[in-house]
């Protein structure tokens, strides 16, 4: 009884190990992104800002947030509004609607701001209101 007992409880690990290192391995992809996206290399920077809008990584919208905060050349910032859209979650849209009216980079206000008229097109009741 004993043998049988642990033999089903060893395939039960077998069988479930895949999952915990499954979810290590997506942990550490998230932070090595996010590792990119506060690099000081620029193609990598740039290609992590990209990546993480374009797979909607919700994880990364808080170092994308402090980038788009820190001294950063206006090609990275406007990459960094879109991919903040892309993520598109409601902590994204405030801090491009609050870019469009209170940012320091003229070309990088102008695409937050075509960005939340784009928002406003597209849901006119519930964009425009806090």
């Amino acid at each position: 009884m004993k043998t049988n007992l642990l033999t089903i409880a060893l395939v039960a690990l077998i069988l479930a190990g895949p999952t915990f290192a499954e979810d290590r391995f997506e942990d550490n992809k998230v932070k090595n992104l996010i590792t990119g996206i506060k690099s000081e290399n620029t193609g990598l920077k740039k290609s992590s800002i990209y990546n993480a809008g374009y797979y909607k990584i919700v994880e990364a919208e808080d170092a994308l947030i402090e980038e788009l905060k820190n001294d950063n050349p206006e090609d990275v910032k406007v990459l960094i509004a879109l991919s903040l859209y892309k993520i598109g979650t409601e902590k994204c849209m405030n801090v491009i609607k609050n870019y469009a009216v209170d940012g320091k980079d003229t070309k990088v206000n102008r695409v937050c701001a075509a960005i939340c008229t784009e928002l406003l097109n597209q849901n006119p009741v519930t964009v425009g209101t806090k």
